[in-house]
C-alpha cells in the first residue's frame, strides 16, 4: 500500500480533528475544567494577556509578558487573542490551543517524514509523539510541552531539509526553526539548541570522514544564523533570559527538586532508557507490536498477498546525526541532569521513534503496519485516560524514583469532576463572605482540586479575561511534612484548612491542619477573641474544614505564638518553598544564580 502526499495530508488533518475530539470530550475544554499544577498558570497567563489586550492596558500587558515563567508567548496563542472579546472563554482558549498545537504536529511529523522520503511515516509518527504526552496527563493541553514537542519537529524536519536542498533558503528557513522553540520554552530550547548545533558538528564530521565535503557549508552556515540570531535575540529580551534564569534558579540552585536515585555510578546507563519508557507503557506497547508483527508475517506468507512494491533506500545519511547526538543527549541526562522533570525528554521523541522505523523499514514491516501499531495504541491509551480499562497507579510525572513496578503501571483515569468545582466555588463563597476586602488567604493542605491553584483558577479566570485584578491571592503555607511557611502566613487575612481525612496530603498535614484549627478556636476564638473559626460543612454532620478570619492580618508575633503552642516546625529556608514564585532577577542577581549559584543559593 502506497501512500501518495495528499491522501497522507488528508489523513493527517482526520487525525488532528479525532485529536481534538478526543481531548474536547469528557468536558475537558468547558468552563468546569480545572487544569492543575503548571496547565492554571499558563492558563491564566493566556487570559491575563488577552485582558490586558482588550482593555489596552499596555504596560501590565508587558509586564505580564516579560515577567519570569517556565515559557514566553507561543505562537499559536495569538488566534486566542483574535478571539473577540464576547466570545472569549476557558473553552475558545482549550480548543484553539489544542487544534492548532496538534496541526503544527501533524505539520511537522509530515515535514520531517518527507524529508526522509518516507512521508508515509508521517500518521505513525504523529499519533505515537500526541498520545505519549496526552496519556501522562489530559491537561496537557493546557501546557507548553506539546507545543514545544510540536515546534521542535518542524524544527527538526526544516534542518534535514537544508541538509538535503543544499539551498539559502532551506539554511534561512533551519535557522528560524531552531529559534522557534526559544518563544515557548526557553530553558528546554537551550538543550535543544545544543543538540542541534551538535548534530551540525557531527553531519559535518561525517561528510569528512565520507572525503565529502559540500561547498555551500560557509554559506548554509550564513543563512542559518542570519534566520536563528534575530528572533533568538528578540525572545531574550521579551522575558526569555530571565526565564532562563528563572529556571535554572528553581530547578538547579534552589535544591527544590532535587532527588536522590538509587542507580549510581554505571548503572545510570541504564537511567536514560528506563526515563523513555515513562512515556509509553512498554508491555502494552510492545504487545501490540508483537500482535500486529504476527499478523504482518502472516499475511506476507500468504500466497493471497500481493508483492510489495520496493521503496527507495533510506537516506540514512540525514537521520543519523540526530540519532547519535540526542543519544548523547540522553546519555547527559542520565548522568547531569537530576533536577529536570522527565518532560524535558519529549523532544527526543520523534528522532528516535523514526530510528525504530527506520529498523522496521530495513525488516520490511510496511507503513500500514506502523500506522495500525499507533492507531492500536492510541485505542487503548484512550480507553486508559477516560474507561480506566488497564487500570493501574498514580505515575507522577516529576518522579526519577525507579520502583520495582514502574514499567508496568499505567496513567489513572481523568476524571472531570464537577462536584470537585463546585466544592470550591463554595469555599470561595465562605472566603468573599468572612474576609469580603481581599488580600491573603493562606491555604493548609495541598491535595488536588483543594489546593490554592484551583482556588486562584476559580477566582481568577474570568477576572483576568476583563483586565482586572483578582481580589484575593491564596498561598500554600504547609509542606508535604507539615512544616509551616512564616513567608505565605505573613500578612494573610485568613487561613484555610481542611481537615477531612479523605482530602489531606499527608498525615503530617493533618496533625498539623487539626493543631492549628484546635488552637485557633481555644486560643484566638473563646479567650482572644481575636478571630472567627468558621465551619465548612461538606454535607450533613461532616465537617470538611475551617476558615480562620482574624480580626487583623497576621503578624510575625503571632505565627510564632502559634508554632510555639501547636509544638509545629518551621522551615529553615521558607524562601525555598516557594522558589517557583515569579519574580524579576536583576543583573547581579542573574549572574549570581548562572555562575555562581550551585555554591552560594539564591531564591526569589
Amino acid at each position: 500500500m502506497n501512500f501518495r502526499s495528499n491522501r497522507v495530508l488528508l489523513a493527517l488533518f482526520i487525525l488532528v480533528l479525532l485529536a481534538t475530539g478526543l481531548l474536547i470530550s469528557g468536558g475537558l475544554l468547558s468552563d468546569n475544567a480545572v487544569p492543575y499544577g503548571d496547565g492554571e498558570h499558563y492558563a491564566l497567563r493566556a487570559l491575563s494577556l488577552y485582558g490586558f489586550l482588550h482593555t489596552g492596558q499596555w504596560m501590565q500587558f508587558w509586564n505580564e509578558l516579560t515577567v519570569p515563567g517556565q515559557s514566553l508567548l507561543p505562537p499559536h496563542y495569538l488566534l486566542f487573542f483574535l478571539v473577540p472579546p464576547s466570545l472569549a472563554s476557558v473553552a475558545v482558549y482549550g480548543i484553539i490551543q489544542t487544534f492548532v498545537t496538534c496541526a503544527l504536529l501533524a505539520f511537522g511529523s509530515y515535514s520531517l517524514c518527507r524529508a526522509l522520503d518516507r512521508p508515509s511515516w508521517s500518521p505513525a509518527l504523529f499519533l505515537l509523539c500526541l498520545m505519549q504526552n496526552v496519556s501522562l496527563d489530559a491537561s496537557y493541553f493546557y501546557f507548553a510541552d506539546t507545543p514545544f514537542l510540536a515546534v521542535v519537529t518542524i524544527a527538526l524536519a526544516w534542518q534535514i531539509s537544508a541538509w538535503r536542498d543544499c539551498h539559502w533558503c532551506a539554511s534561512l528557513l533551519s535557522g528560524i526553526g531552531a529559534a522557534l522553540p526559544f518563544w515557548i520554552k526557553p530553558a528546554n530550547a537551550l538543550l535543544f539548541f545544543v543538540v542541534f548545533v551538535l548534530t551540525e558538528i557531527l553531519r559535518l564530521l561525517l561528510n569528512k570522514m565520507a572525503r565529502h565535503m559540500p561547498p555551500q557549508f560557509l554559506p548554509h552556515l550564513g543563512f542559518l544564523l542570519l534566520g536563528f540570531i534575530p528572533l533568538v535575540l528578540a525572545a531574550l529580551l521579551c522575558g526569555g533570559l530571565q526565564s532562563i534564569v528563572y529556571l535554572v534558579n528553581a530547578n538547579e540552585t534552589s535544591g527544590l527538586f532535587v532527588t536522590h536515585l538509587e542507580c549510581t555510578g554505571l548503572f545510570r546507563l541504564l537511567y536514560f532508557p528506563l526515563c523513555l519508557t515513562f512515556f509509553y507503557q512498554t508491555e502494552l506497547l510492545l504487545f501490540i507490536a508483537f500482535l500486529v508483527a504476527l499478523i504482518a508475517f502472516w499475511l506476507k506468507g500468504s500466497s493471497a498477498a500481493p508483492p510489495s512494491t520496493p521503496s527507495s533506500p533510506f537516506p540514512e545519511h540525514l537521520l543519523l546525526p540526530s540519532l547519535i547526538a540526542f543519544t548523547a543527549f540522553g546519555l547527559f541526562f542520565s548522568f547531569g541532569i537530576t533536577e529536570k522533570e522527565m518532560r524535558g525528554l519529549l523532544m527526543m521523541l520523534p528522532v528516535l521513534w523514526l530510528g525504530l522505523f527506520w529498523a522496521l523499514d530495513r525488516w520490511k514491516i510496511s507503513p500500514p503496519i506502523l500506522f495500525a501499531v499507533a492507531a492500536l495504541y492510541t485505542f487503548c491509551a484512550a480507553l486508559q485516560i477516560f474507561c480506566g480499562t488497564f487500570g493501574g497507579g498514580f505515575l507522577n510525572s516529576g518522579s526519577y524514583q525507579l520502583s520495582d513496578d514502574w514499567l508496568s503501571r499505567f496513567p489513572p483515569k481523568h476524571i472531570v469532576n464537577p462536584n470537585g468545582a463546585s466544592l470550591t466555588r463554595n469555599l470561595l463563597a465562605v472566603i468573599r463572605q468572612s474576609v469580603p476586602g481581599g488580600g491573603k488567604i493562606a491555604v493548609g493542605t495541598e491535595q488536588m482540586f483543594l489546593t490554592s491553584e484551583s482556588l486562584t483558577w476559580m477566582e481568577q479566570r474570568d477576572t483576568a479575561l476583563r483586565g482586572q485584578s483578582p481580589l484575593y491571592h491564596f498561598n500554600n503555607f504547609l509542606t508535604n511534612q507539615g512544616k509551616y511557611s512564616r513567608p505565605a502566613l505573613l500578612d494573610a487575612r485568613a487561613i484555610l484548612l481542611i481537615l477531612h481525612p479523605n482530602f489531606q496530603y499527608s498525615q503530617q498535614v493533618q496533625t498539623a491542619s487539626n493543631a492549628l484549627a484546635q488552637f485557633a478556636y481555644n486560643q484566638w476564638m473563646l479567650h482572644d477573641h481575636s478571630a472567627q473559626v468558621i465551619p465548612i460543612a461538606l454535607g450533613p454532620n461532616t465537617l470538611l474544614g475551617v476558615l480562620i478570619a482574624p480580626n487583623e492580618p497576621l503578624t510575625d508575633s503571632r505565627i510564632t505564638q502559634v508554632l510555639t503552642a501547636t509544638g509545629a516546625q518551621e522551615l529553615a529556608d521558607p524562601l525555598a518553598f516557594s522558589a517557583s514564585t515569579p519574580k524579576r532577577f536583576t543583573f547581579g542577581e542573574c549572574w549570581q544564580i548562572l555562575f555562581r549559584g550551585k555554591s552560594q543559593g539564591i531564591n526569589p
